[in-house]
């Protein structure tokens, strides 16, 4: 029994109560084309021959570059902050319980709206570069960012973006279709077999 899976880029959205998980899928197509293009190593067919699927935190993005040299146009965090944004003006999205997918040009055409509200950490200045922090320095510079983290969050809450509909939550949203293979929905797949264990 074949699965139909997204023929084109985009990110799964896991949404539990205002909080997210987000993974970029980059289908076999779309890696042999950036193979031809050089713009990643052709390992990647033998590690992902299904097409990958790869969390949006910046620790994932950076093994991926350090394994397949490709070196992604957003970062983790401006993908998060845009699906953020996104999430946080449908209707009933911080008791929202689901799973989605959102075209990836969907998505990263929102990135410059949001990156306008986002507010970057600054340098300290006096931190001569190699030398190690005290304990206290790393603690006063993390509590930093989590108070700006906090604060872009807010920020990204009260940011009404352009083609959201605030009256509906976010799988009634109207975005771009995304082409699929052939095959069963998943969430079929996934309910037969889970009526086969019972």
């Amino acid at each position: 029994m074949s699965i139909s899976v997204p023929c084109e880029r985009c990110y799964y959205y896991e949404c539990s109560h205002g909080k997210v998980r987000l993974t970029y899928f980059i289908p076999p197509e779309v890696l042999v084309t950036w193979i031809r293009q050089n713009k990643i190593n052709d390992l990647v067919l033998t590690d992902y021959p299904d097409g990958v699927d790869l969390d949006c935190t910046e620790p994932d993005f950076n093994e991926f570059r350090e394994d397949y040299g490709f070196i992604p146009e957003y970062t983790a965090d401006d993908l998060q902050n845009a699906f953020y944004a996104i999430f946080s003006s449908t209707k009933g999205w911080s008791t929202y319980r689901g799973t989605g997918l959102i075209h990836a040009q969907e998505l990263e055409a929102k990135i410059p709206e949001v990156q306008e509200k986002i507010k970057e950490p600054l340098d300290e200045p006096g931190q001569e570069e190699g030398q190690p922090m005290s304990f206290e320095e790393r603690y006063r510079k993390r509590l930093k960012a989590v108070a700006l983290t906090a604060q872009n969050k807010k920020e990204l809450r009260k940011l009404i973006l352009r083609g959201i509909d605030q009256r509906k939550p976010i799988h009634e949203q109207k975005f771009r279709s995304i082409r699929m293979s052939l095959g069963k929905k998943p969430q079929e797949v996934f309910s037969l077999l889970q009526n086969k264990k019972q």
